[in-house]
């Protein structure tokens, strides 16, 4: 098993309200009895995403992956137009080791793959990194907590998010 390299980075992360959009448009599909029934913070219909009590912002909402344009055609998800640039940038900044397994190291690295999404942009930057990990956060960094996750990709899991909130 391949040790952890990353202790800390910036992720391109979808936002909360593509996040419950996503999960409603899953549950509508697979469970549409439950709509409008989920316990705590499970996405609503009949709540806007910004007006909820409560709103996950943490590492389980999907990180943007580099992109190799070999996979087309392969049967993996491929990216939308709109995130296309972004990801092939993501796969160039790995190539130059400024960015690794969707961690990117610098925030203007970060900045500048989001800005070659084209609208609607739908991702926001997040910075994270490992308990264990003494990497000082970037300066103006807003502390959002601490979670229980699978820290290094592609996993990003989160007992918090798929309990709590995304549980479609």
């Amino acid at each position: 098993m391949d040790e952890c390299a990353v202790t800390s980075g910036f992720l391109i992360e979808k936002t909360f309200a593509r996040m419950c959009r996503e999960c409603l448009a899953g549950i509508e599909y697979g469970w549409p009895h439950l709509l409008n029934k989920g316990g705590y913070s499970v996405p609503r219909r009949d709540v806007p995403p910004e007006q909820m009590a409560k709103q996950y912002r943490g590492v389980h909402r999907e990180p943007i992956q580099a992109w190799i344009e070999m996979l087309r055609g392969s049967g993996v998800v491929e990216p939308t137009d709109q995130e296309l640039a972004a990801r092939l940038f993501l796969d160039e900044l790995t190539e130059a080791g400024k960015a690794h397994d969707d961690f990117i190291f610098a925030l203007a690295d970060a900045r500048a793959l989001l800005a070659k999404i084209m609208p609607p942009i739908e991702r926001e930057i997040i910075w994270a990194r490992r308990m264990d990990a003494n990497d000082p956060p970037p300066p103006e960094t807003v502390l959002l907590g601490y979670e229980p996750s699978a820290f290094y990709p592609p996993e990003c899991n989160s007992a918090v998010a798929e309990g709590l909130f995304f549980s479609c």
